[in-house]
């Protein structure tokens, strides 16, 4: 028995505490993921737009 104040610990209990791994990526807050998509949205929306003008002038 250990002394007194002293716990032991087993690979099985250490395996319990699932820490995240270190020097991994940091958190990205939600509103800034949002902020990324909708970006990448209006840059496609542009781009499709820009085409759908480029079709419409050589139709004409």
């Amino acid at each position: 028995m250990p002394p007194r104040g002293v716990l032991r610990w087993a690979p099985a209990d250490l395996a319990a505490f699932e820490l995240p791994p270190l020097g991994g990526e940091p958190e990205v807050p939600e509103a800034d993921l949002v902020a990324e998509v909708d970006e990448a949205a209006v840059a496609a929306s542009a781009e499709e737009a820009a085409e759908q003008a480029r079709l419409e002038a050589e139709a004409a």
